[in-house]
Parts: structure tokens; sequence; C-alpha cells
């Protein structure tokens, strides 16, 4: 069964934050982030855990490399790191525009779950406006003035023992369709870049998110003009280059054709008939020039003996 609790991020103690106090500068919204991959070298990867309960609270396509979850329902991440030094490392998680034209915006809630939302419950007033939460109980909010870029960071586990992965939580508390200064149908990134205690990002993973009503549904239609390509890509792997047919290599085949007729007008009009199909063909294989000259040969061929015929 799907994870459905709310997170509710704690208060943030003095020991909390300066426990990470390098890290707690909010980047300017106007700063458009990169979203490419970037393993490093310590090989920083995350990926989303597979959804086997009965309901899709959630689910995510590799196809797509996006994720679709309802509304307050939590996706369990796993975050994995290569770390032989053992060096204090951190994570953080900040949500940005997918669109070039809307980058520069920062990614916050609409009024009414700012507002009226269940999630709000014990939550500090500077945190109601990110749309995404995180369920690690070290984890510190920042970018809360505007025109600063709402994101929140926790410091990076040691995994347990036989594992080579760290489980976090995360949770949306705003819908992708929710109007403005909401995300107002605008598809978003979740951008996770591990970093030091200076600050220096190490690695970077981005994931595209959608927050709907219906998960399943919103992936099979978004998926399906990415499969129709694919499909297509395929056929036209399959046909014969520059549009030339399968016989193209074979040889020409020869028939003799014998008719009787009681009349010279009937035999004409046959030969015309054959005539008319060739030109036809002559038509269709205009751009496949090998096809055309054989077919021309047989036109012109019959075009000599329509000539006689008519002497």
């Amino acid at each position: 069964m799907g994870i459905c609790q709310d997170v509710e991020p704690v208060v943030e103690t003095k020991a909390a934050v300066d426990s990470i106090e390098p890290l707690i500068r909010p980047s300017r919204a106007s700063e458009i982030m990169c979203t490419d991959d970037h393993q490093g070298e310590m090989l920083f990867d995350v990926s989303v855990c597979d959804n086997e309960g009965v309901k899709n609270t959630w689910i995510f396509s590799p196809r797509l490399n996006k994720v679709f979850v309802e509304v307050n329902r939590q996706i369990p991440l796993d975050f994995k790191v290569e770390n032989p030094t053992g060096q204090r490392l951190f994570v953080r998680a900040t949500l940005q525009y997918s669109s070039q034209e809307f980058a520069a915006d920062p990614v916050i809630r609409c009024h009414q779950h700012r507002v009226e939302d269940k999630s709000n419950r014990n939550i500090e007033t500077h945190v109601r406006r990110h749309v995404l939460r995180c369920g690690n109980q070290n984890a510190i909010y920042i970018g809360n003035e505007a025109g600063e870029r709402p994101s929140f960071i926790f410091p990076l586990a040691v995994p347990q023992a036989g594992s080579h992965s760290v489980r976090e939580l995360i949770q949306f508390v705003c819908k992708s369709s929710c109007y403005p200064p909401g995300m107002n149908r605008k598809q978003v990134d979740i951008i996770f870049t591990l970093e030091n205690s200076q600050s220096e990002v190490l690695g970077r993973k981005s994931i595209k998110a959608k927050v709907c009503a219906c998960p399943k549904r919103d992936k099979d239609k978004e998926e399906k003009p990415s499969l129709d390509k694919v499909r297509l890509k395929r056929r036209r792997a399959e046909e014969p280059a520059d549009g030339q047919s399968e016989t193209r290599n074979e040889p020409l085949t020869e028939f003799d054709l014998k008719v009787r007729c009681y009349s010279k007008p009937v035999i004409q009009k046959i030969v015309q008939n054959i005539i008319d199909v060739y030109r036809s063909q002559m038509h269709e294989l205009r751009d496949n020039p090998f096809e055309y000259g054989r077919v021309e040969k047989v036109h012109t061929d019959m075009l000599k003996v329509q000539k006689d015929l008519f002497k």
C-alpha cells in the first residue's frame, strides 16, 4: 500500500541550523539552476522507489524521467553516493519550472493551500509557501523571502548495514493545476544537489514532477506520444533506405502475353490500359530513380506497341 502520511517539518532548532550553517544561504530565483545530471566523483544518484501498492498514489515513468503523484502523498526516494572519505554531505532539493520562459520565477504554493490546507498544522509561517516538503527531521527550509527560490537541505545519513542507499520521503503540498501564484499547469523539475559543508556542488540529479488526481492515467497519457514516436522510428528503420522498394535487387521478370481479339480497337484499348498502369507507377516512383527507370522502360516499349497498332 502506498505511503500516505503527512510530512510535518519540525521547527528548526539552533543546533540543527548551526550544523549546516554554511548551507542555508538561499539562492536568488533569478539564478537559473542547471538541470543536467552530474554524478561526479561520488557517483551521486537519486531514484524513485517502485510503488507496489494497490492504489497508485505515486508512479514513476523512466521513459519520461517523471514522477506523477497525488497532493499530500509521500514519495520515497533512494539517495546513493560513493563516499570513501567519510566527509559530511548534504542534499538540497529545489523546484524550478522546466520551461526557460518561467525558470526565473520561484515555485511557490497557491493562496488557498497556503492558508487553508490541513498540511499547515503546526507549521512555521515561512514554510507554508514551500510546495515541496521533506520528512527528514533535520531538514531546514530556506528561500522564504520574495525573490528567493524555496528549497530545503538535510544532512545525508550513512546507509544502514547491508544497504548502499539512504531512503528519504518528500511530499508535494500543492497541485500542478493550482492557480497563480501556484504552478498553474507549468511543468516543474525537482533538482537534487549533493553538497559539502562549503556549499560546493558535488553531484546533481533532476526529476520532472506532476502533482495530479490520477497519477497512472496522466502517466499513460503523457507516455503515449513518446511510444508512438518509438514505434514510428522502428517502422521507418525496417523500411528500405531512400524509399526504395524491397524488390530493388530483384531481376526484371518478362512474360509473353498472348491476347486473342476479334477487332483491332479492342487490342488498342488493352494496350492503352497497360500504358495507363505504368504511367501511374512512374508517378508513384518518381522519388526512386532505380525503380522509376525499370518501369519507364516498359512504358516506352508499350508506347511503341501502341504506335504500331495505330499504323
